[in-house]
């Protein structure tokens, strides 16, 4: 009895020292963010997660300790415009839309739909859209797992450019996802012109008269190849068009500028009365660019002409002379023979002087009014140079 007594007196303090440290072990706080006394060595965190990777048990495996075995976690990310599908409880079917080119405010409908593969049910609790050309029918209803909603969009499109717009879906799923689909588009573009209207003005005979244009195209993503452009005078004119190379220049926002020059020439041996036309640039396909009409006038003079197509006496005394001159040029240098040179005016006389040096005729007229009143007449004046007559409208008014 003594010597076992003995014997437990010995052993005591080794086993309360050994189950005072196995205590302190169980007790004592992980340390955070506590300087370490000693550096670690080179590579020692490397080497602390490849312990790491070691010590963590595989997906599934059994707990070590007996302990109770929990089901796994479904990690659900909120959905943005660069998450992957695979990350979120829901997909988009598409998730863009091109819808090439289009008129100027077209209408344009789409669907697209809303999957649920998720565990749990969701669904689109409003939408937020970036413009008022943008409008959807939904169903607000639970979307089960496996289901899907379809949802039909409806697209204004704008007048000129290019458009991206787009939708915010807000899911009620554990994420509380915001999804994003995108509608782009570009617009039928439109030819544009400088100056806005041809004026080819007055040319005589056997000469020519030319004008220049600008032609500008803005030229979307969507158009790989550029269109053809024909332009085109609408009446039977002695007008020839040509159009100089173009240049394509890249612009901002992924567009291109197809620029060149139209010329507009006018040439013609007979003389042709002022006329109103239009030179049209028409597309071979509707989509290529928007038709474009632009206004042509001009007129063709004889080389032989009046300096004016109208004299006007204004207003005279009843009774009294009055003269006026009006020339008559012709080309040089052989001067043509007046052979006829007669009015239908009463109380008008005209006669005509060479004046070589201008190569002209000076045709005088002298009026007396008889009565009161308006008068209107013309002077037809027929030369070597053709058989029509040129004619000169005379007015006047007499009190």
């Amino acid at each position: 009895m003594r010597r076992c007594l003995l014997l437990s007196l010995c052993l005591a303090p080794v086993l309360l020292a050994a189950c005072g440290e196995s205590g302190t072990s169980a007790r004592k706080p992980a340390a955070t963010g506590a300087a370490p006394t000693d550096a670690p060595a080179a590579g020692a965190n490397a080497a602390t997660a490849a312990s790491d990777e070691k010590a963590a048990p595989s997906e599934g495996a059994a707990p070590a300790n007996g302990a109770a075995s929990l089901p796994p976690t479904r990690v659900l990310v909120a959905s943005d415009p660069g998450a992957k599908a695979d990350d979120s409880a829901y997909l988009i079917e598409p998730p863009t839309f091109e819808l090439g080119v289009l008129d100027p405010n077209q209408i344009v409908e789409v669907k697209f739909d809303v999957v649920n593969r998720g565990e749990r049910p969701f669904n689109i609790v409003y939408l937020n859209t970036e413009c008022r050309c943008l409008t959807l029918d939904y169903d607000r209803s639970m979307i089960q797992p496996g289901g899907r909603v379809t949802l039909r969009a409806r697209i204004a499109a704008t007048s000129a450019g290019q458009r991206t717009t787009a939708v915010t879906l807000h899911l009620s799923d554990p994420a509380r996802s915001k999804p994003r689909v995108q509608f782009h588009y570009a617009i039928v573009p439109e030819v544009l012109i400088d100056p806005k209207k041809v004026e080819l003005g007055r040319v005589e005979t056997g000469k020519s008269t030319e004008v220049s244009l600008r032609v500008t195209l803005h030229l979307p993503d969507e158009m790989a190849e550029v269109p053809p452009i024909e332009p085109f005078v609408t009446h039977d004119l002695p007008i020839k068009l040509w159009m100089d190379e173009p240049t394509i220049t890249p612009i901002a926002g992924g567009t291109r500028d197809w620029v060149t020059t139209l010329h507009v020439r006018l040439q013609s041996d007979k003389p042709i009365p002022p006329f109103e036309s239009h030179v049209v640039f028409h597309p071979k396909d509707k989509k290529h660019f928007r038709e474009l009409v632009v206004p042509l006038t001009g007129e063709v003079v004889p080389s032989w002409y009046f300096e004016r197509g109208v004299v006007g006496f204004g207003s005279v005394a009843v009774g009294e002379e009055t003269e006026k001159e009006m020339r008559f040029f012709f080309p040089g240098p052989e001067v043509p023979e007046i052979k006829k040179l007669e009015t239908d005016l009463e109380g008008l006389e005209v006669s005509t002087t060479l004046d070589a040096e201008r190569r002209c005729y000076v045709v005088k007229l002298k009026l007396v009014a008889r009565t009161a009143g308006k008068y209107e007449g013309n002077v037809m004046l027929t030369s070597s140079l053709s058989s029509e007559p040129v004619t000169l409208r005379v007015t006047a008014r007499a009190k």
